[in-house]
């Protein structure tokens, strides 16, 4: 595996498993904080989006 097939397979995982996250309520929250946005319906969704986005573009 080269350095870019690890980037890849790295951002494809972190995506995925924030997604997995955003499912329980609390670690949603924790997941919110840690990228310091105020918890709403939008910020939430638009993570999630992020998370759609970077796992197509990765894989």
């Amino acid at each position: 595996m080269n350095k870019r097939e690890i980037k890849a397979a790295l951002c494809a995982r972190v995506a995925v498993a924030t997604r997995t996250m955003m499912q329980d309520p609390r670690k949603a929250r924790s997941v919110v904080q840690e990228l310091g946005m105020k918890d709403t319906v939008a910020v939430r969704k638009r993570i999630l989006a992020a998370c759609d986005e970077l796992e197509e573009r990765w894989t």
